[in-house]
């Protein structure tokens, strides 16, 4: 397992900034918003589970920039994976399959900034 930020033990899932921030910045813009409501809970408690799993929030500092753009292509194509699954065991469906191909677009772009950033990236 890589190294984990300086974030203490005792800190909380919740105290995570980049989720404080976010989910208050939601909360504010769409009060009253259920389903919104549910994605905010289920971010809160992701977090906690990335806590207790990794003992790492998402304000940790030790992954660079492309690393995190590499998390994030890894999870699109998962995504993309499941929607899939969905189809070939419950039926087509046009609305998995668009949610796929924007998962699938996602991950395309994710894999020309993380280009981008490689040819910035002096060799060693």
């Amino acid at each position: 397992m890589p190294p984990i930020a300086a974030i203490s033990r005792s800190e909380s899932a919740m105290d995570c900034p980049v989720i404080h921030e976010l989910t208050q910045h939601l909360h504010s813009m769409h009060e009253g918003d259920e389903a919104l409501a549910r994605v905010i809970d289920k971010l809160k408690q992701r977090s906690e589970m990335g806590w207790i799993k990794y003992h790492a929030t998402l304000a940790r500092k030790d992954i660079t920039h492309q690393g995190w753009l590499n998390h994030a292509q890894q999870e699109a194509l998962d995504l993309v994976g499941y929607l899939e699954a969905i189809c070939w065991h419950h039926g087509e469906s046009a609305c998995y399959r668009e949610m796929q191909e924007d998962a699938l677009s996602i991950a395309t772009i994710i894999e020309a900034e993380i280009q981008r950033i490689d040819t910035r990236s002096p060799m060693p």
